[in-house]
């Protein structure tokens, strides 16, 4: 199973998938001052109480823009699930080609809002397109572009849409 993280300024949601499918989901406030055992109490006490058994997560993928609490997260991982998180942002291996002149400009939340779009949305028609509008994909319709290009150009690439 994987335990996935998404953590913001106020709120961290996690969600646990097993072979693609949500099991359960939940979540807490984001706490600057979260000890790694903090957090691996909570996440291995929410997984239980929602018939998981902590045992059973193999991987951890965390998307984060708070980046005083990925120590934290890093160290929980290793700790409580004994397992190396894959920390999404730039230079991660997911098939987006990021091309700002500095990658590390690129959030992890837009990174991870990109792949969920492809993977919910893998073959659309030319005519639909998503474009980044105060953090949210939305449709529309007009592009010639292939569906992944665009994505590429305006979710991830430029940003500027």
């Amino acid at each position: 199973m994987i335990l996935c993280l998404d953590v913001g300024n106020t709120q961290v949601y996690g969600g646990v998938f097993d072979e693609g499918k949500l099991i359960t989901q939940f979540r807490r406030t984001s706490q600057l001052q979260s000890s790694s055992d903090e957090l691996g109490v909570f996440f291995r006490s929410v997984l239980r109480e929602n018939g998981v058994d902590p045992s059973t997560i193999r991987e951890i993928v965390i998307c984060c823009v708070v980046p005083d609490l990925l120590y934290s997260l890093r160290a929980c991982a290793q700790k409580y699930f004994e397992t190396e998180p894959l920390v999404l942002r730039p230079g991660v291996k997911t098939g987006l080609k990021i091309a700002y002149r500095d990658p590390k400009e690129v959030g992890a939340d837009r990174i991870a809002d990109a792949i969920g779009a492809i993977k919910l949305f893998p073959d659309p028609p030319d005519c639909c397109r998503l474009w980044y509008s105060n953090n949210r994909l939305r449709n529309s319709v007009g592009s010639n572009l292939p569906w992944r290009e665009y994505l590429a150009r305006c979710a991830v690439v430029d940003g500027s849409a």
